[in-house]
């Protein structure tokens, strides 16, 4: 009886032993586990807020998205006629459509020009070509090839009449003098130049 007893003594501590051992590698292989889902989550967070991030910086133009269905398009060039057979000539840096739907775009530093010689550039801008309207932002330059030149806050400009017109002050210099009213209009194949308001000016001697 005590053999026995010493023999089966023996045989438990053993097993005890790697009892406790194996335990343990399961314990070290859930926390390794642990960590790796842990690890796995953060990386999916992380990938989550770089793309939207990309998208809020990278993917707009103009304040709207950029998508396949408004492509941007680099140093774009638009060319028409109005009403009076008279060319005209609308280029930018780049353009980006609103929808694939249709064609109207928003500019970046675009510039309108005629062959009579008049030029009207603005930092931003809004083109549609079907209703050729122009609607120009950021602060709007026009010269003229008899050496005028006005500079007025926003501007809309009718391609179809050559005419762009606003409810902003315009001020204007050149060869006769300066110029300043409270809202104006612009023929820009003659570039006669209609004020209203409180119109005031210096003439040269």
């Amino acid at each position: 009886m005590t053999t026995a007893f010493a023999d089966s003594h023996m045989d438990w501590s053993p097993r005890r032993r790697s009892t406790l051992a194996q335990a343990r590698r399961r314990s070290a292989l859930l926390k390794t586990f642990r960590y790796v889902c842990i690890a796995v989550s953060v990386l999916s967070v992380t990938s989550l807020f770089v793309s939207g991030v990309s998208r809020a910086l990278g993917g707009t133009l103009l304040g709207r998205p950029l998508t396949a269905d408004s492509p941007r398009m680099i140093n774009p060039r638009f060319t028409g006629r109005n009403g009076g057979d008279s060319a005209y000539v609308i280029t930018a840096a780049s353009a980006l459509r609103r929808s694939a739907a249709k064609e109207a775009v928003d500019l970046d530093q675009p510039v309108y020009s005629t062959k009579d010689g008049m030029t009207i550039k603005a930092p931003t801008g809004f083109y549609d070509p079907d209703a050729q309207i122009l609607e120009l932002t950021g602060g709007v330059v026009f010269i003229d090839k008899k050496g005028n030149r006005f500079v007025t806050r926003t501007a809309k400009l009718d391609a179809k009449t050559n005419t762009a017109f606003g409810a902003q002050p315009l001020q204007g210099a050149g060869p006769l003098g300066d110029v300043r009213s409270d809202a104006y209009e612009i023929d820009a194949k003659s570039g006669h130049v209609r004020m209203s308001g409180r119109v005031s000016g210096t003439l040269k001697d």
